[in-house]
């Protein structure tokens, strides 16, 4: 990770539990599908009680 500070940790905390310094964000890592699209998965999680929430998948742009 990182130092910097989450700025969706109150709101992660509100609305699934746990305290605001509980929650960081996590990346499932880099992937290629079969038909060779890159993927990326991303999510919140709490480091205390191990809860992941809100998690999506980008399609990664090879040009950036």
């Amino acid at each position: 990770g990182t130092d910097d500070a989450l700025r969706d940790a109150s709101r992660l905390a509100d609305q699934h539990g746990g305290k605001a310094e509980d929650w960081s964000k996590v990346s499932g890592g880099n992937h290629t599908a079969t038909d060779g699209t890159k993927i990326e998965t991303h999510a919140y999680e709490n480091k205390v009680t191990g809860q992941v929430v809100e998690m999506k998948t980008k399609l990664k742009d090879e040009g950036q």
